[in-house]
């Protein structure tokens, strides 16, 4: 598995639930995804994927244009990338918020809450670069209080392949 981010700011008066709205479907069938989060905070997009191998990223960034349509509308944008560590599926049938955080590796208190009420899914990864650990974590509704790290909306949630996670 491996995990993906990129962020872009949303220009004023742009509509971004309205792109996701458009556009958000185009990855609800997309090979070797296994889920998309169309995440969204005040002042950032910040879509975040689960990729079941590296094929189907390599795919999405360099060779089918599904990327390119941030870099027409946005430019190009610095895609952050951790090697997925663990993957797990919660309890909750859907996912409206999230949290991600971040530490140094390794961590020191990795989460392992999986059958936790509210927990759509979790994963983790680490990028050796700067040995950055990330945890993201899809939730049912709001997360809960002790829930660490920047906090989005989901737009919208494509899961093609999730069951192979």
């Amino acid at each position: 598995m491996h995990l993906m981010q990129y962020e872009i700011e949303i220009p004023p008066g742009y509509d971004i639930r309205k792109r996701i709205e458009v556009r958000g479907h185009s990855t609800d069938d997309y090979p070797d995804l296994g889920l998309k989060a169309y995440c969204i905070t005040d002042t950032h997009y910040s879509p975040f994927y689960f990729w079941r191998q590296p094929g189907g990223m390599n795919q999405f960034l360099f060779r089918d244009g599904g990327f390119q349509h941030i870099v027409n509308d946005f430019g190009r944008p610095p895609v952050q990338h951790w090697m997925g560590q663990d993957f797990r599926r919660g309890p909750a049938a859907k996912a409206r918020t999230a949290t991600r955080r971040t530490s140094p590796y390794p961590p020191a208190d990795p989460a392992n809450d999986a059958e936790r009420p509210g927990l759509f899914a979790s994963a983790t990864g680490i990028d050796p670069r700067g040995w950055q650990f990330v945890e993201f974590t899809l939730w049912e509704d709001e997360p809960p209080a002790d829930a660490e790290g920047v906090r989005y909306e989901i737009g919208h949630l494509s899961i093609p392949e999730l069951g192979k996670l």
